[in-house]
């Protein structure tokens, strides 16, 4: 049931903030990450990503990120449990299309990977006209104790 409210919730949140907003760019990536608090296992994840457009060859643009990791494990490591991301930061991008996003994120609920609600997350990619792709890795950076964080690969597509 907390899936799929995480999964409305984002359907229906970024399609009115694209429509409220003609100066920003966003996409939705979907892809599988991987941690190994759950065994190495594998499970699925859904982003939308908002970036403000600028007109320079090398730009530095706030991002917003919303996100779902799903359960990818068992109740005793917490891995089966589907986490909510909310991200902010910014999004470094060159003439070439690629680019390095670096962002603070809180999460819920917490996990045995992503053990504290203050998170990082780290991205680098590429985006050309309307397809992206990048890596994505979230982790408190051992901030708060241990926490292996979740490592993703993301395939996009821009609005």
């Amino acid at each position: 049931m907390r899936m799929r409210s995480w999964w409305l919730g984002s359907l229906l949140v970024l399609p009115l903030m694209t429509a409220s907003a003609a100066d920003w760019d966003v996409s939705y990536s979907a892809g599988a990450s991987r941690t190994p608090a759950a065994g190495g296992r594998v499970g699925p994840v859904i982003f939308a990503d908002a970036v403000r457009q600028s007109d320079q060859a090398w730009q530095v643009q706030p991002a917003l990120s919303l996100g779902v990791i799903g359960g990818k494990g068992t109740a005793r490591d917490q891995a089966d449990r589907t986490v909510g991301v909310l991200a902010g930061g910014v999004r470094i991008t060159s003439p070439w299309g690629l680019f390095l996003q670096e962002q603070g994120a809180v999460i819920g609920p917490r996990t045995q990977a992503l053990s504290s609600t203050g998170q990082f997350v780290s991205s680098l990619g590429w985006q050309g006209e309307r397809l992206s792709v990048q890596v994505r890795h979230i982790s408190n950076g051992g901030a708060h104790g241990r926490n292996a964080g979740e490592t993703m690969a993301l395939l996009g597509w821009r609005f």
